[in-house]
């Protein structure tokens, strides 16, 4: 779960800094801007620790 929210964290940050919005801002853009970002955390996460299954 803290993936998750330092994902959509960098998600927005990443997003205000390329142009795609401001932090200030609650809006659907944003929503989906830091969706993305926890998205993109994750499955870096998962490559980098690798599949645990057997």
């Amino acid at each position: 779960m803290l993936i998750g929210v330092a994902g959509g964290l960098c998600g927005g940050f990443l997003g205000s800094f390329i142009g795609l919005g401001k932090l200030e801002s609650f809006d659907l853009g944003s929503i989906l801007i830091a969706t993305l970002g926890a998205v993109l955390l994750l499955v870096v996460y998962r490559i980098v620790r690798g599949s645990t299954r057997k």
